[in-house]
């Protein structure tokens, strides 16, 4: 939506106009009582500036955190990471192995397997095929 020139100007009017008077009051110049009459309501400016005033203090208490917060996430990076390599070194990743291999697969007797005879004449398809006989 684009608004006429002549709106614009009017808003910017009517905006320079309430921000003088609020200016006034703020200096003590004006009381709430005038403004109110001039349809500016002090009670909800106060109210508006007072949170944006915490709002800012907070944020900047945040900030100036920021370097301590940074410091304490890398020694506690540090630490985790000195826990999880020393956890992976007690680890016998070969025995582990070991044990899956034996849950997981049935292991057959020697009995039953029989060496597979190599020709070296022979081309990769007919080896292959020897061997997928088996």
């Amino acid at each position: 939506m684009k608004l006429s020139p002549i709106v614009l100007e009017k808003l910017n009017t009517d905006i320079a106009f309430f921000e003088k008077k609020f200016n006034s009051y703020k200096e003590g110049k004006i009381s709430s009582k005038d403004l109110a009459a001039s349809g500016i309501d002090v009670k909800e400016i106060d109210s508006r500036i007072r949170l944006n005033k915490e709002k800012i203090e907070k944020i900047e208490q945040t900030l100036s955190n920021l370097p301590e917060q940074k410091d304490a996430l890398i020694e506690r990076f540090k630490v985790e990471k000195a826990k999880d390599l020393e956890n992976k070194k007690s680890i016998d990743f070969a025995q582990e192995r070991k044990l899956e291999n034996k849950t997981f697969f049935k292991l057959r007797e020697d009995k039953d397997l029989k060496p597979i005879e190599i020709d070296n004449n022979q081309s990769q398809d007919e080896f292959s095929k020897k061997s997928m006989r088996r």
